[in-house]
């Protein structure tokens, strides 16, 4: 029922436009096609979204299984994303959290030190809202030792149906890889370069 109403909209706003543009008042210009899906929640876009490592990493600098570490001895839970930020000149990860009582969080966790600088409430995806039976840090493991290199990104998304870990590498030749880890049993189901 609403579709009929949306194109009532549509086709009233397009015939107002096209009296409006007849008669001088408005001047139509073609629209640019572009792809319309909408990106997932918290997915980056392409690898210029990705925020990798500094080069210089300085010893002792929190990894992704580390920081997750971090994040779940301050809020107990299931983590179900991880990023590198960058905020106010250093790098953060941003872990989410589905919290026991199926809430989500977002703490923001400094790369060099390992304090909490924030948190914030996390609006949790459908795939976000149950633990999966594979953890972040399995997902991880299975990341590492698929594509030697480190965890910049990670979340629980689906691919053809399954929940799946979505984990982006940068590899220790400095690529960036996609990997789509089953999150009910762990297989890695898809593997690619992620450039733009």
């Amino acid at each position: 029922m609403a579709s009929i109403g949306r194109k009532k909209y549509f086709v009233g706003a397009l015939v107002l436009t096209t009296s409006l543009s007849m008669s001088g008042c408005v001047q139509i210009t073609p629209l640019q096609t572009r792809d319309t899906t909408p990106p997932a929640p918290n997915s980056p876009q392409d690898s210029s979204d990705i925020i990798v490592p500094d080069e210089a990493d300085t010893p002792g600098a929190l990894d992704a299984l580390r920081a997750i570490d971090v994040a779940l001895t301050a809020t107990p839970g299931a983590v179900v994303e991880l990023g590198l930020e960058q905020e106010r000149g250093r790098q953060v990860w941003e872990v989410g959290i589905l919290r026991t009582d199926n809430t989500g969080v977002e703490l923001y966790v400094d790369r060099e030190s390992g304090d909490i600088l924030r948190e914030t409430p996390l609006r949790l995806s459908r795939e976000q809202t149950t633990a999966p039976a594979v953890t972040a840090h399995q997902a991880i493991e299975t990341a590492v030792q698929t594509i030697p290199g480190r965890v910049v990104y990670l979340d629980l998304d689906s691919h053809r149906s399954n929940i799946v870990w979505e984990v982006i590498v940068q590899a220790d030749s400095g690529s960036l890889f996609e990997l789509y880890i089953n999150a009910a049993t762990g297989e890695v189901v898809k593997q690619e370069r992620y450039d733009d």
